[in-house]
């Protein structure tokens, strides 16, 4: 199944900018560009907890280290960034999962 992509809002240097946020989806999960520097924000407007896995890849020693983090109801959390080559699945893509998707938002940043 293709992932839905999470599109990278750029920052500006000096000043503010308006985020859109991305609706959370548990069934196809997401994928976005990680150029390294990349920024991860998850809101759960939802009234129970949101399980997030950020998917690494394999080191040159065989290890992965997979992010999980339970996000309560009504909590934001922040993730990244990620260095490409832990992170980037061959595609060049970070893969973002989700256990369920009910009042989940995600913001990808750089900049």
């Amino acid at each position: 199944m293709a992932r839905t992509n999470l599109p990278v809002q750029s920052l500006p240097g000096a000043g503010a900018s308006q985020l859109t946020a991305t609706a959370g989806d548990a069934t196809n999960d997401h994928e976005m560009i990680n150029d390294g520097h990349t920024q991860i924000i998850v809101f759960n407007g939802g009234v129970g907890a949101v399980e997030v896995t950020i998917i690494s890849v394999n080191c040159s020693h065989g290890r992965t280290g997979n992010i999980v983090q339970s996000i309560p109801a009504g909590q934001d959390y922040k993730f990244g960034p990620f260095q490409a080559a832990e992170w980037n699945q061959p595609a060049g893509k970070l893969n973002i999962d989700l256990d369920i998707d009910t009042s989940v938002t995600l913001v990808a940043i750089t900049g």
